[in-house]
């Protein structure tokens, strides 16, 4: 219990109690039972065979919280533990002969003793639980990142022999290209060959024709001669 609010009032001391140990997680009774403890500790205590009252939670809506009944005692046990004594302690305790408080003490104790047990053990389930799902979550986390290493680095190769292909297929019609244009050469010169061709052709054909007219005069007129001749 801290000096700032050990020094606090009453009601201002159980309202930040409970909202301390709502933000903490912290459970109220069990600072009740260490303020007990700790104030059975002072030599002028005078209920030293005393129990704390059971707290129950609220029968009616219009009653007190349970939470505001053990900060009241909170309260009430930390003054005792600093040897402040007054009345009210006795609507805390229960305060009875030393046979009758030994049995109530220890259906309180193992009441509290197994609660305490219980509570722990399904802590310790949960813990154990979280722990093995975090693990399994580790576990499928590092299989999923080998699994997209491996298929990134497949797909890089599978990149890399594409674009040696894509490379090869570049310089493969580079040389269709080249080829294409080499007949296309080819072509027109030999078209320009052809067409030469086809004028000496032409031109052979009219000589050969003027030598036929030739030839043809010639054999008449040496027929005329024959004919004189006989």
């Amino acid at each position: 219990m801290n000096d700032t609010l050990a020094s606090l009032p009453r009601d201002t001391f159980v309202s930040n109690l409970v909202d301390k140990c709502r933000g903490r997680n912290i459970d109220i009774e069990t600072i009740r039972y260490e303020l007990l403890n700790i104030a059975k500790r002072q030599k002028c205590f005078p209920y030293r065979n005393a129990s704390l009252k059971k707290r129950l939670g609220q029968r009616k809506p219009s009653s007190e919280p349970i939470e505001g009944k053990l900060g009241n005692d909170c309260y009430l046990l930390h003054l005792a533990s600093r040897g402040e004594f007054n009345d009210d302690l006795k609507l805390v305790l229960n305060v009875k002969s030393q046979n009758v408080y030994s049995r109530k003490q220890s259906v309180v104790e193992d009441e509290s003793h197994s609660d305490f047990f219980i509570t722990s053990l399904g802590l310790k389930d949960t813990v154990i639980r979280l722990e093995r799902e975090v693990n399994s979550l580790k576990r499928d986390h590092i299989q999923e990142i080998k699994y997209l290493n491996n298929t990134v680095f497949k797909l890089t190769e599978e990149n890399k022999q594409l674009l040696d292909i894509t490379s090869k297929n570049q310089e493969r019609f580079k040389n269709f290209q080249n080829q294409i244009t080499a007949l296309r050469n080819t072509c027109e010169n030999s078209d320009h060959q052809l067409s030469k061709f086809k004028i000496k052709f032409t031109q052979q054909n009219s000589q050969c024709d003027s030598h036929n007219e030739v030839i043809s005069k010639l054999e008449k007129a040496s027929s005329d001669l024959d004919k004189k001749a006989k």
